[in-house]
């Protein structure tokens, strides 16, 4: 098995691009401190781009603050940027009637998808590994989820990379034995009340008795799993005639929901299928299912994903992104959305993407939209809020990532235009 420093950067390397800006989430234990002094050792980032992420959650009182003291001197002797946040968990926990291991993990991912909406960094590295991997998995089954629930964590979702899924706990501790490297111990790890500690060190440890090779077997379902239930769907939405769960599970993930629904969600979404359009449910991390024109539709509710803007507006907005026309110098520019005005069909609108939209960048072939960002690696929840120039189901702009070859400036231009957006992907 090839060393745990080389998988680490392998990870990386295959899922980030070049000079993207990275924060790693970092606890202070074992796990994170192994992922950061790997990542420091390899320069497989660049100290220019990487940064440090940690969350004070309030739950152990000093030693929850020590922790994070440990973490900001390890930044402050490494000459690293540290996003710092503290919660009080248990408050919010209460507040809002979840568990605290639920609030906690909802706290950091809204703390995340802050970091990135403001543009400090691209990327999260957390340190899961393929110990978290068997928890996860397991947990989902006991939970009663669908069969999307096997595919656990993989190396990269959204805006999320996990370089230590495929490593295991025995083989993170011996490295940072060997390596000398100091982390702290956060004793909540040992209290059986939380579910996922239980199910860590009572019932893990009983299956492995007999089944050693629990890991590997895991990472082998929840690799078989990921085949079958693509990361990337297409569909945004599916006739309401012919919705089953599976087509419902395709929608969430198509949307950017993957974790925290439940077979309750599933059906509720099914039964929009005899109600009237315009009917919808409410769905975890601020979803919503509604029917429309007969169809299902997944979106965040803070998108208005529907709207439509003649091609002949320069001011406008589409739901929250404001976006803007400008004349620009008639010339090519790979760093900025200028195309040819003139080259747009009639008929064209502004909008946001749909199911089966196609693209053909720039001297390439045309390809699926959704095949197209994925070979960008624009981050998944970004993707609902790019504002795109389209007839029908072609696409000719991308604001702040591409035009067509349709639309492109050459030296038969006369009017050129460059699409700027704020609020979404520039």
């Amino acid at each position: 098995m090839k060393d745990i420093s080389l998988r680490v950067t392998e990870i990386i390397s295959k899922h980030l691009p070049v000079n993207a800006k990275v924060g790693v989430a970092i606890s202070g234990g074992s796990d994170s401190m192994c992922l950061i002094s790997i990542i420091l050792k390899t320069g497989v980032i660049e100290k220019k781009n990487l940064s440090v992420i940690n969350v004070e959650h309030g739950i152990r009182g000093d030693e929850s603050v020590r922790d994070s003291a440990f973490v900001r001197s390890f930044c402050v002797a490494n000459n690293l940027k540290l996003h710092f946040s503290a919660f009080d968990i248990p408050s919010l926990a209460a507040k809002n009637k979840r568990s605290i291991e639920t609030e906690a993990r909802l706290v950091r991912r809204e703390f995340f998808s802050s970091l990135i909406e403001s543009g400090e960094i691209e990327y999260v590295l957390t340190a899961h590994n393929a110990s978290d991997q068997t928890e996860t998995v397991l947990m989902h089954i006991f939970r009663g989820s669908g069969i999307g629930g096997l595919k656990g964590m993989g190396e990269l979702d959204g805006y999320i990379c996990r370089p230590l899924i495929t490593s295991s706990k025995e083989e993170i501790l011996s490295y940072v034995k060997s390596s000398g490297i100091e982390f702290v111990e956060d004793s909540t790890n040992n209290q059986l009340d939380y579910a996922r500690n239980y199910l860590r060190l009572e019932i893990i440890p009983r299956i492995k008795e007999k089944w050693p090779g629990l890991d590997q077997a895991i990472a082998n379902l929840s690799s078989a799993a990921s085949s079958y239930l693509p990361d990337e769907p297409n569909e945004n939405s599916v006739d309401a005639a012919w919705a089953s769960g599976e087509e419902i599970i395709k929608l969430f993930k198509a949307a950017g929901l993957n974790v925290d629904y439940t077979k309750a969600h599933i059906e509720a979404v099914l039964g929009l299928t005899n109600r009237e359009n315009g009917a919808g449910v409410d769905l975890p991390h601020g979803f919503r299912a509604q029917k429309e024109n007969g169809k299902l539709a997944v979106f965040k509710k803070t998108l208005k994903c529907s709207d439509c803007i003649s091609s002949n507006q320069t001011e406008f907005a589409i739901g929250e992104v404001k976006c803007s026309v400008l004349e620009a110098e008639i010339k090519p520019d790979k760093k900025r959305t200028v195309f040819d005005l003139d080259k747009v069909p009639p008929g064209a609108i502004y909008r946001t993407r749909r199911n089966g939209d196609r693209f053909r960048p720039v001297a390439g072939r045309e390809k699926l939209l959704s095949d197209y960002l994925n070979d960008k690696k624009i981050p998944k929840r970004m993707r609902d809020l790019l504002v795109l120039l389209a007839k029908d189901n072609e696409v000719y702009v991308i604001a702040g990532i591409a035009v067509s070859e349709k639309v492109k400036i050459d030296e038969s231009t006369k009017r050129a235009r460059l699409l700027t957006t704020q609020g979404g992907q520039q």
